[in-house]
């Protein structure tokens, strides 16, 4: 103002006031928290000549993101506030940075003293690498009983997908097998019995060994190791491979035994009975050859003339045939009597199936019966003589007969045999001799 009383015109002057360029570091897997843009930064604090305050108004030249989670052209995420504050979230955008790596993110802000003055400058963050471990996906496999699994590699997609590593200047290499590093490269035995080689690039063979000849086709049986893979850097992952073995063994028929008919047959006692045979009527459901392995329960008499327990002779063969001779045994029996002998035999299929039956035979009588005798029939006799004249010349058989005209003879008199044409004395003193 100008004192004389005349109007003067007061100028205030707004200072520019200048945004630092400002740098931060942070890890790749580390939120940078509690920053801020107006703090010295590396190149000196955000200042206003004329001790204005300070407030952001824009980041990356929008206002409507202050105070906003936005996500930067590099995917990682930032917050800035009014006042400065920042949050920075790499978001998982540099996990493939190894260690001692380093990438750049950066964004600007602008910054108001409230009276029109602005100043722009530039965030610079540093992201530094760490080591992530790699990951080993778990593996599937298969192969025949026979076949020996060659060529294949753990490192890659086998189910699961392939190992990984999110750094990725890493190389993977296989350390250990079921936990042990010194058996790399080495062929060891699996606790199945098979025989497994893995190499620290990955490669594998994997021999069945004969340990599963026993599965049937369409049989299976599975097989596992573990494997560590290793980035080089201290990151390890362990993971399972599973083999699945297909059995090749074709299955064995299922043997049904065969079923042994019993047989009957006639002979006469005196006639051997020949060309008969066991095996008619039996049969074997497989159609197996049949043969006699028994007969009666001894395998060592196929073949030999046996004496039965009736006295019989049998000889029975392996073909069946056999021939069976009274051997005078019946010689008894009369014509229209029977009787019966038998014996059993063992048939068998050859394919450890067997079974049993029994022979029976009968006998028919050849001796002829002597013929019925009917007794004769003694009539009584009568006779008359003088007291003292001998009664001669008769005979006490005029009038007895006998059925079949045998001829008789007197044999016994008054019950004596002995007394027959002999004189004897009878009770009343009479003298008779009976012829």
């Amino acid at each position: 103002m100008n004192i004389s009383g005349e109007t003067a015109i007061s100028t205030v002057n707004n200072e520019l006031h200048i945004a630092q360029e400002d740098s931060a570091f942070t890890d790749a897997e580390v939120l940078l928290d509690s920053e801020n843009v107006l703090n010295d930064n590396g190149n000196g604090e955000d200042t206003d000549p004329n001790n204005d305050p300070l407030t952001v108004t824009a980041v990356n030249g929008n206002s409507s993101d202050i105070g906003q989670e936005i996500s930067l052209p590099s995917g990682a995420l930032l917050t800035l506030n009014s006042d400065g504050t920042y949050s920075y979230d790499p978001n998982g955008q540099y996990e493939s940075l190894g260690l001692g790596e380093t990438a750049t993110d950066s964004f600007t802000y602008t910054i108001s003293d409230g009276n029109g003055g602005t100043s722009q400058a530039t965030v610079t963050i540093t992201i530094n690498g760490r080591n992530d471990p790699p990951v080993a996906e778990n593996d599937s496999n298969s192969t025949d009983a026979d076949v020996v699994l060659e060529n294949e590699n753990v490192l890659n997609d086998n189910g699961n997908g392939e190992d990984t590593d999110p750094d990725s200047n890493d190389t993977l290499v296989v350390t250990e097998v079921n936990g042990n590093s010194s058996d790399i490269g080495q062929e060891i035995t699996l606790p199945s019995g098979a025989l497994l080689t893995l190499n620290s690039d990955g490669t594998y063979s994997y021999d069945p060994n004969g340990q599963y000849d026993s599965l049937l086709v369409g049989e299976t049986a599975t097989d596992n190791f573990t494997y560590t893979i290793s980035d080089g850097n201290g990151g390890t992952s362990t993971a399972t491979v599973t083999i699945t073995v297909n059995g090749q063994l074709e299955e064995t028929p299922t043997n049904n035994p065969p079923v042994a008919e019993d047989d009957s047959a006639i002979t006469d006692a005196d006639v051997v009975l020949e060309n008969e045979n066991v095996l008619v009527g039996d049969t074997d459901p497989d159609n197996d050859p049949l043969t006699v392995t028994e007969v009666n329960g001894n395998s060592s008499d196929i073949g030999q003339e046996i004496t039965l327990p009736s006295g019989a002779l049998l000889t029975l063969n392996s073909d069946g045939t056999y021939s069976y001779n009274p051997n005078g045994q019946y010689d008894s029996l009369l014509v229209g009597e029977t009787a019966t002998d038998n014996f059993t035999y063992t048939i068998s299929d050859g394919n450890g199936g067997t079974s049993t039956a029994t022979v029976t035979i009968t006998v028919n009588g050849q001796l002829e019966a002597p013929p019925t005798n009917n007794p004769p029939v003694a009539e009584n006799d009568s006779a008359i003589t003088d007291a003292d004249v001998v009664l001669e010349n008769e005979n006490v058989l005029v009038g007895d007969t006998d059925p079949y005209n045998d001829p008789l003879s007197v044999t016994e008199v008054n019950g004596n045999s002995s007394d027959i044409g002999q004189e004897i004395t009878l009770p009343s003193g009479a003298l008779l001799t009976l012829r």
